[in-house]
């Protein structure tokens, strides 16, 4: 069987993090310029194009915990996308961009109803064995009535050296911006670093050939709060209440992740990441471990299984206030930083067209008896299914 197998089912993804006006400025100037740049005559482009549409049903809408009532509703999901890369023989050009929309069904999740659009310009030039990329990107979410939506950007320079023994070592530099529109307390802006190592492998003969990709992976950030820091409750004046520091809050960002990548007979990685956030504000210091896994794997009849899960466990320091915002994931509106289940089912129907079969499963992550017992609402579920027809052309 060829390897063109894996191109047919994916599973949707979306961008990521943060909100400063100068670093919105400095992106849409290297938009303009880079748009506007010469591209030799011999430079071949290269389309991508995207969209998705169907209907879906939300056991959750509105996004709350068990005891405050969930609200199911069906509704209407679009998405699309489009990308444009520019090759010479040293350099490379990229500019993407897309959106998307849900609109409920029932009156009592209307105010779920949402709007997102995303952006992304690159510019890369190769070398001998090495490899340099400048980017930025942009991420904003509306909802009718703001509960979670943000607005990410950011600008991120990689640069990637071949090794020896089949290993590649990268190194990535950022300065990025939050816009949390429900509460600007916790908008932020700073920048992260991280190292990459890959190790690529392969095994077997022939059409049995398998490649292995072992990934470790170390990045680390300082975020700057708009907000206040929270004072411990013994420095307040009544216990039983909370008060500010006067001072802002500032978080470090430690994370490691290891993953092992598999291309065989089917696609699948193996991930484990170890989170650590450090804040001089009471009840945003904890610890975060996710477990992951994810594969494609051909069924029968031309259909395509797409499985990823998601296992995490936390562990605040202060048990007795968890983050309101501990739950958000700051990559996508569309996703929970929860523990999670996504299992795909995809047909192609005709060239550049499949039919998509896709259900979601959110509960709330494991974490210390302290933590769980203050979680405010009662526990978190939350189920998707999704039945839609996907359009694709070309790499995006």
């Amino acid at each position: 069987m060829g390897r063109d197998w894996r191109h047919q089912a994916r599973v949707a993804r979306a961008p990521a993090q943060q909100y400063n006006p100068a670093v919105g400025s400095r992106a849409l100037v290297l938009a303009v310029v880079l748009a506007h740049a010469s591209v030799p005559a011999w430079a071949a482009p290269s389309l991508g194009l995207g969209a998705e549409v169907g209907p879906e049903l939300d056991t959750n809408a509105t996004r709350v915990m068990s005891l405050q009532g969930p609200v199911s509703s069906g509704l209407m999901r679009m998405t699309g996308h489009a990308s444009l890369r520019l090759r010479t023989a040293h350099h490379t050009f990229s500019v993407g961009g897309g959106g998307g929309g849900k609109v409920f069904w029932r009156d009592m999740a209307r105010a779920a109803d949402e709007a997102v659009y995303h952006g992304d310009v690159a510019w890369g030039i190769r070398g001998a064995g090495s490899a340099a990329w400048l980017g930025a990107t942009i991420y904003d979410a509306y909802q009718r009535e703001s509960t979670r939506d943000f607005r990410t950007e950011g600008l991120t320079v990689q640069y990637a050296v071949d090794g020896p023994a089949s290993t590649r070592l990268g190194a990535v530099a950022s300065y990025r911006g939050l816009q949390y529109k429900p509460d600007e307390r916790y908008n932020f802006h700073g920048p992260a670093g991280g190292v990459t190592l890959d190790w690529r492998l392969t095994s077997g003969r022939g059409d049995a050939v398998v490649d292995w990709t072992v990934r470790l992976q170390y990045s680390a950030g300082a975020r700057f709060f708009a907000g206040q820091a929270i004072a411990i409750p013994s420095r307040c004046y009544r216990l039983d209440a909370l008060c500010a520091e006067d001072v802002a809050r500032q978080d470090l960002n430690h994370q490691v992740r290891a993953e092992v990548q598999y291309l065989g007979n089917a696609d699948a990685a193996l991930s484990y990441s170890a989170e650590i956030n450090r804040s001089n504000s009471y009840g945003e210091t904890y610890h975060r471990h996710a477990i992951g896994l994810k594969f494609t794997a051909s069924l029968l009849a031309g259909i395509y299984l797409t499985a990823k899960g998601v296992l995490q466990l936390s562990r605040f320091r202060d048990p007795f206030l968890v983050s309101e915002v501990s739950n958000v994931s700051f990559v996508s509106i569309d996703d929970e930083n929860r523990s999670s289940l996504v299992l795909q089912l995809a047909r192609d129907i005709a060239e550049h067209w499949t039919l998509n079969l896709r259900y979601s499963l959110y509960v709330n992550e494991s974490g210390t008896a302290g933590a769980q017992t203050e979680l405010a609402g009662g526990d978190f579920f939350r189920q998707t299914v999704f039945l839609g027809i996907r359009f694709e052309y070309g790499k995006s």
